[in-house]
C-alpha cells in the first residue's frame, strides 16, 4: 500500500546554495494544487481571524469613540480601567 505525502518540501537548514532554493521552489510548484485548494482558509482566516484580532489589540491602545479620529494613550486605558471604581472587584487592589 503506497502512501500520498503532500504537504513542504524537507529542507535541510544548514543548506542555503540557490540550487537547493531552486528546488526548493520546484518542489512547492509541483503541490500547487494542493496549496490552492487550502488557500482559501488561511485568506478567510487572516480576514476574520488575524485582522479582528490584531486590530483590537491596536484599539487598547488609543482613545476612539469611532467617529472622531484616534488618540494614541498607550497604557492610559489599562490604568484608567484598574482605578475604576467598578472594575476594582475584579483587580487585586482593595476596594
Amino acid at each position: 500500500m503506497s502512501v500520498l505525502r503532500v504537504g513542504l518540501p524537507r529542507m535541510a537548514a544548514s543548506t542555503a546554495s540557490p540550487a537547493r532554493g531552486a528546488a526548493w521552489w520546484t518542489e512547492i510548484w509541483r503541490y500547487r494544487h494542493f496549496y490552492l485548494f487550502i488557500s482559501p482558509f488561511f485568506l478567510l482566516f487572516a480576514i476574520f481571524g488575524l485582522y479582528p484580532l490584531l486590530f483590537s489589540l491596536y484599539l487598547s491602545f488609543v482613545k476612539w469613540d469611532g467617529l472622531t479620529p484616534m488618540h494614541w494613550v498607550g497604557l492610559a486605558n489599562f490604568r484608567a480601567m484598574l482605578d475604576d471604581e467598578h472594575t476594582a472587584l475584579f483587580s487585586k487592589k482593595p476596594a
